[in-house]
């Protein structure tokens, strides 16, 4: 029986990372359930091995329609 290997990940950016982000646009959104959507994006392209830093994180919320 293969025993199964959970690896956890450290998560790149956070909440408030995003929202930063936004407002250094000049952009105003309210923190909702969007947040988390571009969070879980981002997180799928690191287990991906797209992204690996924090910078590149950050460097790839600008793809994002925010």
């Amino acid at each position: 029986e293969a025993a199964l290997e959970a690896v956890s990940k450290a998560t790149l950016i956070q909440g408030r990372d995003v929202l930063e982000f936004v407002e250094s646009r000049g952009l105003t959104r309210k923190p909702g359930p969007w947040v988390g959507e571009v969070i879980r994006a981002i997180e799928l392209r690191r287990d991906a091995g797209e992204i690996e830093t924090r910078n590149e994180a950050l460097g790839a919320l600008e793809v994002f329609e925010l």
